[in-house]
């Protein structure tokens, strides 16, 4: 066999088994630790719900907020997302909340958007972009914009 040839086969079979251990791995992780996620999961919709219920749009936005200032881990901004989410759907509609938020589809207009909120906030990371996507699609979703 020529050179060239075993060794294109041999970097297959390096790159398949690499793939396979990854995926391998993948499931092995998701395995062990997918309760203790969904669990927190709901904690945090649970958490939402409840301050819905005593906040309106803006107060769960605020606190939202706070909370992502405490949050130093992936895990920790996906529960507070969770939490925004659940909490804006509980809660009573703000007059005028929506009043100045783009639509999700004129993708200009909103990362333009975005990008100012979380500059004046002084907050300006991907996870304040994506609350404030959160808070587009809360507004879509109580205006029926699509």
């Amino acid at each position: 066999m020529n050179r060239n040839l075993q060794l294109l086969v041999s970097l297959s079979g390096a790159l398949l088994a690499f793939v396979m251990l990854t995926f391998g791995y993948g499931i092995y992780w998701w395995i062990g630790n997918r309760n203790r996620l969904v669990n927190e999961a709901i904690i945090s919709q649970k958490d939402g719900i409840s301050f819905g219920k005593t906040s309106d749009n803006k107060g769960c936005v605020k606190e939202a907020f706070q909370r992502h200032d405490l949050c130093k881990t992936y895990r920790c901004h996906v529960k507070n997302n969770i939490f925004l989410t659940s909490c804006l759907d509980r809660s009573p509609k703000t007059i005028g909340f929506c009043r100045d938020v783009p639509r999700k589809r004129n993708l200009l207009e909103s990362k333009k958007w975005r990008d100012e909120q979380c500059q004046i906030m002084g907050k300006d990371t991907p996870h304040c972009r994506k609350l404030h996507g959160l808070i587009q699609s809360r507004c879509e979703k109580i205006t029926r914009r699509f």
